[in-house]
């Protein structure tokens, strides 16, 4: 893999399992749980992003989701 298709492979990771979950987070907080003083968000990620696998090129997909 190139440098740039390297980067632009990272960059929609990030985006989908970052940016997305905090902006939908952000505007579930304003819409709903805000106005109300309550609520919570839970984010869950798997177990498995915290282990490591040697079989296994490295990408940012464990990086984002623990």
């Amino acid at each position: 893999m190139q440098p740039a298709e390297a980067y632009a492979s990272w960059d929609r990771v990030i985006g989908v399992n970052l940016t997305a979950t905090f902006f939908m987070s952000q505007a579930v907080a304003n819409a709903s749980m805000i106005p109300r003083n309550r609520g919570a968000i839970v984010n869950l990620a798997a177990s498995r992003a915290l282990l490591p696998c040697p079989t296994t090129p490295a990408t940012p997909l464990p990086s984002t989701r623990s």
